[in-house]
């Protein structure tokens, strides 16, 4: 074992005495403050770099075991940090900078006064430079969401339905990692005028919100869908499964235009739904554990 030198009290700095002539004689008295602050733990350092650049503004953070945060560091301009009296103890630490992936921890055991070097090598993160495509439908005469919208996302030009989302019951909607470039986004439920609007999505990624006020169309003597979801082997129902109601054009097309939920007896409904040929398709999801 070791043992080094530490100060038990802060440096103390008297008042300043002047020495008038070769006879003079006088007095500094200096009271010295108890060093409470003793560092008994580690230090750790190092440097933060991608592509064999330095990161400035980088975060490090130093977790526990069971991933409790402990502290954390900033990078300077050259890419550098330091966690300094790290209490003894087994850690894992972490590293992100803008726009890189974070990845998986460094361990690190720190024992009293030790000096530590973890550098890191970050990689950029492509999911960064996609974009999100999110926002809310209200109707426009109440300001209340509308749920159960269908949202096709469609490039443009060249029309290719790209991504399809439905609101929930707040109206939210949301497209997640979207490729830059320009969309045209459809969005359409029974018993409001269907609306088109054109979207950009920059390389540089980002989220683009996007929110819409429908207009309800006035009632006319539409019909309905409605049915049942059931488990083919069992032939129980289905609870809560989403369902999608498509339009079939006479080359069996089949373009989403509504989605709900089958409540708690696999029981689903479309209302106001136009003349025309339908078909509904479903399904749901569920947890599974991979061992």
């Amino acid at each position: 074992m070791s043992q080094i030198n530490e100060d038990k009290y802060v440096l103390g700095q008297s008042v300043t005495g002047t020495v008038s002539s070769s006879t003079e004689e006088i007095q500094l008295d200096l009271a010295l403050e108890e060093n409470t602050n003793t560092s008994t733990g580690g230090n750790i350092s190092g440097k933060v770099t991608s592509g064999g650049v330095a990161v400035p503004n980088a975060y490090v953070k130093l977790m526990s075991p069971t991933y409790q945060p402990v502290m954390h560091a900033v990078t300077n301009s050259e890419g550098e940090y330091s966690l300094n009296n790290v209490p003894v103890g087994s850690y894992t630490i972490f590293s992100i900078g803008k726009n890189t992936q974070l990845q998986q921890g460094d361990p690190v055991t720190v024992e009293k006064y030790g000096n530590y070097i973890r550098n890191f090598a970050l990689t950029q993160n492509p999911a960064t430079l996609l974009g999100i495509i999110a926002g809310d439908l209200t109707n426009e005469a109440t300001g209340k969401p509308v749920e159960g919208a269908v949202v096709s996302l469609f490039t443009n030009p060249g029309n290719v339905l790209t991504a399809v989302t439905y609101s929930n019951a707040n109206g939210q909607y949301a497209f997640r990692s979207i490729k830059a470039g320009s969309y045209t986004m459809h969005i359409s439920v029974p018993g409001y005028a269907p609306v088109t609007k054109d979207i950009t999505v920059p390389s540089s990624g980002g989220i683009q919100n996007i929110n819409q006020a429908l207009t309800a169309t006035p009632s006319s003597p539409n019909g309905t869908v409605s049915g049942i979801i059931t488990d083919k082997t069992t032939g129980k129902p289905v609870p809560n499964a989403d369902v999608v109601l498509y339009s079939e054009d006479d080359s069996g097309n089949l373009t989403p235009v509504a989605f709900t939920n089958a409540n708690a007896n696999g029981v689903y409904l479309f209302g106001n739904v136009a003349p025309g040929k339908y078909k509904v398709k479903s399904n749901i999801t569920q947890s599974v554990i991979v061992k």
